[in-house]
């Protein structure tokens, strides 16, 4: 019988070292590893939900396909192959190509909004916070809309002010309590996942004799 899956929610607001946190530890732990971006159930730009400012927000877990991503984590839990969403972040549309995915040993389901929802949270075996000096986080947003998507300054600078920043105290950082672990986003990252490392054996070993 296939052991069950060990699923690794990782949240944190914009830009803390979520996703470089969950690559790395995909690439040490000696197991099978997938590592899903919540950035996928993101909703097309027409479906995204608006602020007061007018904005199209995307840092609220109303602009997600939350009830698709935990159908998808259970499907994986149960042992069945699954097709994952591919979204264009510089479009805002969903990809009409799927990604196939066969269940791993662990998943690590990472994101803002990963430890926002309850229902979301209550799938995982083990909660990280990654938790950096807010005018960093800002500072890599920027670097990232600018490198990545390819946005204009002005509505860099427009997006923060009126739909990032409240978004990421009103939703995202509260969030950070419910974490298992917190974890420094700055701090020496193979001193991080070394813990983490050190902190799955035991769970593993707890888990599954």
């Amino acid at each position: 019988m296939m052991p069950p899956l060990f699923i690794i929610g990782i949240g944190g607001g914009t830009g803390a070292g979520k996703s470089f946190l969950a690559d790395q530890l995909q690439k040490e732990l000696s197991l099978s590893v997938y590592h899903l971006c919540t950035d996928r159930y993101l909703r097309d730009l027409a479906e995204l939900p608006q602020n007061a400012n007018g904005l199209a927000e995307m840092d609220t877990p109303a602009a997600y396909h939350l009830d698709e991503l935990m159908e998808h984590i259970d499907a994986l839990s149960a042992g069945e192959p699954t097709y994952l969403p591919i979204y264009d972040r510089q479009a805002h549309l969903r990809s009409p190509i799927s990604e196939g995915v066969q269940p791993p040993q662990v998943l690590i389901v990472e994101g803002i909004i990963a430890l926002v929802s309850e229902k979301l949270r209550t799938r995982f075996n083990l909660k990280i916070a990654v938790e950096t000096d807010a005018r960093i986080r800002m500072i890599r947003r920027m670097e990232t809309d600018l490198s990545e998507r390819r946005l204009k300054l002005e509505i860099i600078k427009k997006r923060l002010l009126g739909s990032v920043i409240p978004a990421d105290e009103t939703h995202i950082l509260p969030a950070n309590d419910f974490a298992d672990i917190r974890v420094d986003g700055n701090g020496d990252i193979q001193v991080i996942t070394n813990q983490l490392k050190t902190h799955l054996a035991a769970q593993f070993g707890a888990e599954r004799p």
